[in-house]
């Protein structure tokens, strides 16, 4: 069985949608936050704070720079805004694969 996590760039954004994944076998969800709110979402994530300089790119590269030694098989990169259905599409036929 192979291992996933789910790395969110968030800023403001609603997580609603994270809901739609309820029953994938996420690792870990880790919400990179670079405002001063702590985001709200229906599933349990571990958040770290980053300045709020660069786009969801840095986030990314920040992401696997720092967990090195800790990537598991696949990590989805995706954006707080997710919930916008080209996003959405995109992103459910990632995770189905």
């Amino acid at each position: 069985m192979f291992t996933c996590d789910l790395v969110i760039s968030y800023y403001k954004e609603n997580l609603d949608w994270l809901a739609e994944f309820k029953n994938f076998q996420f690792r870990k969800i880790i919400i990179y936050t670079k405002g001063h709110q702590n985001p709200k979402a229906p599933l349990p994530y571990i958040e770290r704070q980053l300045e709020n300089y660069g786009r969801c790119d840095q986030t990314y590269l920040h992401h696997i720079v720092e967990s090195y030694d800790d990537l598991p098989d696949v990590t989805i990169f995706t954006t707080g805004s997710a919930s916008l259905t080209h996003k959405m599409k995109q992103l459910k036929f990632i995770v189905n694969k």
